[in-house]
């Protein structure tokens, strides 16, 4: 079944052809809103702009990219920082394609008048300069699922593996992707950059610190997504949701069978 319909507009008097596909709508879920994943193809012989997009009984999604995460040392105070930037417009340039996926641009749809399902559609309208209104049909699915559903676009085989995640796995990642500077080593909030930071990193002992649930999923969306509101929580979109996972499990492991005395927030 196509997760999107597919709509093409004609060229004619130099108007641009575009060609949408790929639509997915995600669950809200670990404090982070529905998010909205695409890809759009600019067919025709003129530049064009994405500036809107619309979701069926829902506000209109703004468009975000990924900041770069930056952590000051040595400051005696900080403010936090989002690590999503909101975009006017994007430029397509004539034979060429924009995705909204995982780690690039997404669109964050804030506000929902009516309950998403998953495994249902809703209508989204996308707005152009130089371009008419597209409209598609854009399948709702939980955050979990986008790599089964985006990964035949991407041509990616490896966000299909079928390995299932593990602590061992987990524990590795921890250590490569930096986690340690922040958390520290032993998942406590003491690493280096994380004692310059306010509020400081979750004591991973302390699961009542967590504010987005405890479980492997959540901490997993909260990996994906980081603190949609702004926050020192970096986004680890560009994991696959395996190692989101395994990422998860490694982090439970580290539980205290009960709370510290000092926690810390979030």
């Amino acid at each position: 079944m196509a997760l999107s319909t597919l709509v093409a507009l004609a060229c004619a008097d130099g108007v641009p052809s575009v060609e949408v596909e790929r639509a997915v709508v995600t669950l809200p879920g670990g404090g982070a809103p529905a998010l909205l994943f695409l890809t759009v193809r600019n067919t025709g012989v003129l530049p064009l702009f994405l500036k809107q997009l619309e979701v069926e009984d829902a506000g209109p999604a703004t468009i975000r990219t990924e900041t770069p995460h930056r952590m000051p040392m040595g400051q005696p105070s900080f403010e936090p920082m989002a690590t999503m930037s909101a975009v006017d417009s994007i430029l397509i340039p004539a034979g060429r394609e924009l995705r909204l996926a995982p780690g690039g641009y997404t669109g964050v749809v804030a506000s929902v008048a009516r309950p998403l399902v998953a495994g249902e559609t809703r209508t989204v309208t996308l707005r152009f300069s130089r371009a008419r209104d597209v409209t598609v049909r854009a399948r709702v699915a939980t955050y979990a699922d986008l790599d089964a559903l985006l990964a035949p676009e991407r041509g990616d085989a490896t966000r299909l593996d079928s390995t299932p995640p593990s602590v061992a796995e987990g524990r590795d990642l921890y250590a490569s992707d930096g986690c340690a500077a922040c958390h520290g080593p032993l998942g406590v909030g003491d690493g280096p950059v994380g004692r310059t930071l306010h509020p400081p990193p979750r004591d991973f002992r302390d699961a009542t610190a967590f504010k987005n649930g405890v479980d492997v999923a959540a901490i997993a969306q909260t990996l994906a997504t980081g603190i949609p509101g702004g926050g020192s929580m970096p986004l680890y979109a560009h994991l696959t949701e395996r190692e989101r996972r395994s990422l998860a499990l490694y982090v439970i492991s580290l539980r205290s069978p009960s709370p510290p005395t000092s926690g810390s927030t979030p």
